[in-house]
């Protein structure tokens, strides 16, 4: 009976490393065609994002289409079985993470080729100052799905935290209200671009060329060489006019 249980589980064992094996060649097979085929189509276009997007996206393909193999390859020993729902769970946890890594470079190539193609051509500099934000933001959210994800994949009531970090951060928000107010006025004034820098503006009692637009504040330039700071909400808030 041992002879044939041992027979068996080296049987599986076989087929689980030919099975890893396979997944090996197959990501290796694939690495290929996007290093020697794919890489060739892109570079003929005129845009960069294309070319980096690629590069980022290789690896995590090679290591996705590795650990499926292995995930199948344990699964297919008996002895293992009895354990697949814990294997399943780490596997999911381990693709996560492959998502997310991927994703949020994907994200830093799109913000790069922004910041290097349309950014540079505006005559402000909040582009560059709003774009780091963005980009923060957009990982953030990324890694907050992801973390959701791999709490339900371990049976963690979801619901209640989802309404705890709603209340914090609505405290925080709170909080935060006079910056993020002013925050959100800058993405105003970037997205509507009532004024940019070089243009005469005249809000309230003040007026004066606009010298820089910042996250918070707009530094005016005075008809008589004083600095005027003026809050972004303030701005976006009060009737303005400029030549």
């Amino acid at each position: 009976m041992e002879t044939i249980l041992s027979t068996d589980l080296y049987r599986e064992i076989i087929t689980a490393s030919i099975i890893f094996i396979g997944s090996v060649i197959a990501a290796k097979l694939v690495f290929f065609i996007l290093e020697r085929y794919v890489t060739k189509i892109t570079k003929k276009t005129r845009s960069t994002v294309d070319d980096e997007i690629l590069q980022s996206i290789k690896k995590p393909i090679y290591s996705f289409v590795i650990l499926l193999g292995a995930y199948f390859a344990l699964i297919s020993i008996t002895v293992v079985k009895s354990h697949s729902a814990l294997i399943y769970k780490a596997f999911t946890v381990i693709a996560v993470l492959i998502f997310v890594f991927t994703l949020t470079k994907i994200i830093g190539v799109f913000m790069k080729w922004y910041a290097n193609t349309i950014a540079v051509k505006t005559k402000t500099d909040l582009d560059e100052r709003i774009l780091p934000i963005i980009q923060k933001i957009l990982n953030i959210f990324v890694y907050f799905i992801a973390f959701i994800i791999i709490l339900d994949q371990f049976g963690v009531e979801i619901t209640p935290l989802i309404a705890s970090l709603g209340i914090g951060g609505l405290a925080v928000a709170l909080a935060l209200q006079n910056i993020l107010t002013d925050i959100f006025a800058s993405f105003s004034i970037y997205f509507d671009k009532p004024f940019e820098i070089g243009d005469f503006i005249i809000v309230g009692n003040d007026l004066g060329v606009v010298k820089k637009i910042g996250i918070k504040t707009t530094r005016l330039e005075s008809l008589w060489g004083q600095e005027i700071v003026i809050s972004n909400t303030e701005l976006t808030s009060t009737h303005l006019s400029h030549d």
